[in-house]
């Protein structure tokens, strides 16, 4: 399986990449492609961040699962935990309230990300 997915959160256009490996692989990706340093792992089971391409001004989600998501259920769990802490900083990036209000745009969202990773990590 490959490391690196990229997916893209629907109708706002931002990106998501999914890194499956181990923390230490992760980290040393994100420092090499985009000079940002990850930190000491503070979670065993996922992690997800908001972050900005400093030379290309891209902004970017970026879920990092420490084995391949879809092959257990702690694993899909772990996906669709992370994905949702991704959603919530999109609705956060474009102006969208996380409320009761606007329960349906997190909803949907959160259903978009998480048919396309299916869908990338199948592959």
């Amino acid at each position: 399986m490959k490391h690196v997915h990229w997916i893209t959160a629907e109708p706002y256009g931002i990106d998501v990449l999914i890194y499956v490996g181990t923390w230490a692989q992760f980290s040393s990706y994100m420092l090499r492609r985009y000079g940002c340093s990850m930190g000491e792992q503070r979670s065993a089971g996922g992690h997800a961040s908001s972050l900005l391409d400093d030379a290309t001004c891209h902004r970017f989600q970026a879920l990092w699962l420490p084995e391949s998501p879809l092959s257990t259920m702690d694993g899909i769990r772990a996906l669709s935990h992370e994905l949702l802490h991704a959603a919530f900083c999109i609705l956060h990036h474009v102006g969208v309230e996380a409320s009761y209000k606007h329960q349906e745009a997190i909803c949907y969202l959160h259903d978009s990300l998480n048919r396309q990773a299916h869908r990338s990590l199948n592959k």
